[in-house]
């Protein structure tokens, strides 16, 4: 049996939308949002999306960490080889 006896464990809240209610751009408006390269593949509906994600972002304790992670997380749902970037990876004036 594990010894946990060091583990620190910390109450935590977050704001649900920021865990529950992820979603992606449609892919009509991607290119607004920031995204950049090749992104041509319409994602899936916001359900599947949040679902596919809450369990990731609840563990995220930093707001900013969680918004970068969905859109990594979209890019890849725009092109699934990883030429599609997400907003905080670049100056969308720079591509």
């Amino acid at each position: 049996m594990d010894d946990y006896t060091g583990t620190e464990i910390r109450k935590r809240e977050e704001n649900e939308e920021e865990i529950f209610h992820g979603m992606c751009y449609k892919l009509e408006d991607a290119f607004r949002a920031g995204y950049r390269g090749n992104c041509f593949q319409e994602p899936p509906n916001p359900v599947e999306v949040s679902e596919a994600l809450w369990s990731l972002l609840g563990r995220v304790p930093s707001r900013q960490c969680r918004e970068e992670l969905q859109e990594i997380y979209c890019s890849f749902l725009y092109h699934n080889k990883g030429l599609c970037l997400p907003p905080f990876v670049l100056d969308p004036y720079q591509v």
